[in-house]
């Protein structure tokens, strides 16, 4: 289905009902988020999506591929039952030949039946590569005493430390969106080289919205004095899970542990909420992985999916 054709009121009412649902499926967030992406829906009576697949897309030297957009960490099927192993075939199958290399992330409700769908895939050939990528997940129903007490000995250490440093954490405005960006670019983005200006364009916006349409908030720390602040952090919210979309700390905010004290302060105010989960986005880097682990976390795997059907020729430089 081109992207002309989607209904976005049936495509939304799926995405309400699935039970794997998240947020880069959206289709406020997907239209920022990817420049030109279609779909596979399978349909149900009366016109009804009962599921759905964004394929994001883009063509490079007369060639179409399917890629992951920056600042989407899971895609792949959604639907309100299981996505098994026969499901994922049909999907896979169904993506038009045009397309002839996938590099592209599915999504936790699918990772078990990954594997089973490739043996299964009729004409699939062996250029399909299953990998796996890593995220931390921490359901917040329980009090927070709980909640804290299975936090590891190094995160408690730590908060100890730092809950008296700190005036404390708040939910601020949209006008510090610039302030964070910046924090976050003298960060973590030294070592994304590969991310561009236009990505932070691009991010700024799905954060712009988020906020206008009450699906995201930014929380900060603040010293002492309560001057300036040591971190932020912006979740997109969707159907009770909270996405951990961008932490970005000062040099003084990581020497004092202000993140770890965010977060934390987040869990607590949230503890005891039904059907309310923090996802920490990730991470595949060892130390950012155990930082979130340490707050109790589960790790959870999805998968990650490669298709080389390109010409030979290309194939050369794909090496």
């Amino acid at each position: 289905m081109r992207h002309a054709e989607i209904n976005e009121a049936h495509w939304e009412a799926c995405l309400d009902r699935a039970f794997n649902v998240r947020v880069y499926a959206r289709m406020w967030y997907l239209r920022l988020a990817a420049p030109a992406f279609d779909a596979l829906v399978e349909m149900g009576a009366e016109g009804a999506y009962l599921r759905v697949m964004p394929l994001v897309w883009r063509k490079k030297w007369g060639i179409y591929y399917l890629y992951q957009p920056m600042w989407t960490q899971q895609l792949g099927v959604f639907g309100e039952t299981e996505i098994d192993a026969e499901v994922l075939s049909d999907f896979w199958e169904a993506i038009p030949a045009r397309f002839k290399w996938w590099d592209f992330y599915g999504n936790e409700g699918e990772y078990g039946h990954v594997l089973e769908a490739k043996g299964n895939g009729v004409g699939m050939d062996m250029d399909i590569d299953c990998g796996e990528r890593v995220n931390y997940v921490l359901k917040l129903d329980r009090a927070y005493e709980e909640l804290a007490a299975a936090y590891d000995k190094q995160t408690k250490r730590n908060l100890k430390k730092a809950k008296d440093m700190f005036v404390g954490f708040e939910q601020v405005g949209e006008e510090h969106i610039p302030a964070l960006l910046e924090m976050y670019r003298a960060d973590a983005g030294r070592k994304q080289m590969h991310v561009t200006d236009a990505d932070y364009a691009c991010f700024e916006r799905i954060m712009r919205a988020a906020l206008k349409q009450n699906k995201g908030s930014v929380f900060a720390v603040k010293d002492e004095q309560g001057g300036h602040a040591l971190c932020y952090a912006f979740f997109a919210i969707d159907r009770g899970r909270y996405y951990l979309l961008m932490p970005a700390s000062s040099e003084e905010g990581k020497k004092r542990q202000a993140m770890r004290y965010l977060l934390d302060e987040l869990i607590a105010h949230l503890a005891g909420t039904h059907d309310v989960e923090l996802d920490f986005e990730g991470s595949m880097i060892t130390g950012i992985a155990r930082f979130y682990a340490g707050f109790g976390a589960t790790k959870l795997l999805y998968p990650h999916i490669r298709k080389n059907s390109l010409p030979w020729y290309v194939r050369l430089f794909k090496r």
